[in-house]
């Protein structure tokens, strides 16, 4: 049975993998893009300021629908496709 300090890291490690790939994946895919936080805001249908948590790892859709958007706005591969729902809902496509 794992220990709450099992735990602890395994929290802290999820974390760090969401906030890298906020950071490494959809604030570049975005850049690359050329489009602003408000631009894929109004795509996906959240406000500014949930976008810029997304893309800095502090936040994680919640539903397979604005998932769905999120990949679809960034235009994620299907590997990264893939990550980001195992980050977000922990399940895997």
């Amino acid at each position: 049975m794992p220990t709450k300090l099992d735990l602890e890291a395994q929290k802290m490690h999820w974390r760090s993998r969401l906030l890298d790939f906020g950071e490494d994946v959809l604030l570049e895919k975005r850049r690359k893009l050329r489009k602003t936080q408000l631009e894929i805001s109004k795509n996906i249908g959240l406000n500014q300021s949930q976008i810029s948590r997304l893309e800095r790892g502090l936040t994680r859709p919640l539903d397979i629908p604005t998932i769905e958007a999120v990949c679809s706005a960034y235009k994620l591969s299907l590997k990264e496709k893939q990550e980001y729902f195992k980050l977000s809902l922990g399940i895997e496509l």
